[in-house]
């Protein structure tokens, strides 16, 4: 047969005399903290005052500034994505501050908004309120700067191609319109004295056509020649004409094509980096957070003298 466990049962009246017991311990408890509320208040007070001492009269405040900057661009062309240059700004402004003591003012950060190249989050702190707005304008000045050098480029870059097509107008209006001009002048100028010379020719052919066949014969070959002359150059003409008018074309193309560069080079195709709206600068310092450490300071030392009180207290019950 199986042995059966035995199941013990604990009297009610040992919970009873526990809770009591637990009680007793509680009222205790409040009875030693009530009977040295004094010492603990004035400690707490006293700590709080010295903190307090320090937070308003020795550490210095540190305000902060923040703006929001907008990425200069060229059309649609952004000058620098925004991830790139924080990193680029990071390393100029954040990295060799790390290494200056008693540094007066700060960049604390350089952040790039996710999904987002267009705009750039600057933070700068300082002792000084005004001093952290500069430090925010040191940023953006030098961003501005580059961004600039930048457009510059850009626009040099468009009038040097203004240039250069203004050059090749020249050429096509000073140089082969102008050949082409003269040439037409000069074969309409052959064409003239080669209808001369047919004229002159024809009337020597009725003279001589019954008189002289030979003569007649070499006449109307020589007149058959001149009158191939006379289209043939008449041809050169109008095949110059028509190049004429593809250059004149050409010529409405390319000043065309000016205008184009010209309005790509007005301000509104083209911006540099700013910021956007204003810097925000609270006069409340950002650090340190006075009201808060009062408050913490306050509550750590009632706790902790309390349970400095309560150890005593039990040392000297155990003593006994």
């Amino acid at each position: 047969m199986e042995n059966k466990k035995e199941i013990q049962y604990i009297p009610i009246e040992c919970y009873s005399m526990n809770k009591e017991y637990n009680q007793l311990s509680v009222k205790e408890l409040f009875k030693t903290l009530y009977k040295h509320k004094n010492t603990i208040l004035f400690s707490s007070f006293f700590v709080t005052f010295i903190v307090g001492y320090y937070l308003f009269f020795i550490s210095k405040p540190i305000y902060q500034s923040q703006a929001l900057i907008e990425i200069g661009h060229y059309k649609t062309q952004l000058l620098e994505k925004s991830s790139t240059l924080a990193r680029k700004l990071k390393n100029i402004f954040i990295e060799p501050q790390k290494y200056v003591n008693h540094k007066q003012s700060w960049i604390a950060s350089i952040n790039s908004p996710k999904n987002n190249e267009i705009f750039l989050e600057v933070t700068a702190q300082a002792y000084n309120r005004n001093i952290s707005q500069h430090k925010i304008q040191e940023v953006v000045s030098y961003v501005k700067n580059n961004h600039k050098k930048k457009l510059t480029s850009i626009k040099n870059l468009l009038l040097r191609r203004i240039e250069l097509i203004k050059q090749e107008i020249k050429k096509l209006t000073n140089f082969d319109l102008a050949q082409i001009e003269i040439i037409i002048a000069k074969n309409r100028n052959t064409i003239k004295e080669y209808k001369q010379n047919l004229e002159k020719l024809t009337q020597k052919l009725k003279t001589i056509e019954k008189t002289n066949s030979t003569l007649a014969l070499l006449a109307l070959l020589q007149q058959q020649s001149i009158q191939s002359q006379i289209q043939n150059l008449e041809n050169r003409i109008e095949n110059l004409t028509k190049r004429k008018i593809d250059i004149k074309l050409q010529i409405n193309r390319l000043k065309e094509k000016i205008e184009d560069i010209k309005d790509n080079l007005s301000p509104i195709n083209y911006e540099n980096t700013h910021i956007v709206g204003d810097i925000l600068s609270p006069h409340i310092p950002v650090k340190p957070r006075k009201k808060l450490i009062l408050f913490v300071t306050f509550i750590t030392m009632i706790l902790l003298i309390s349970f400095i009180i309560l150890l005593k207290n039990k040392n000297s019950i155990s003593e006994e």
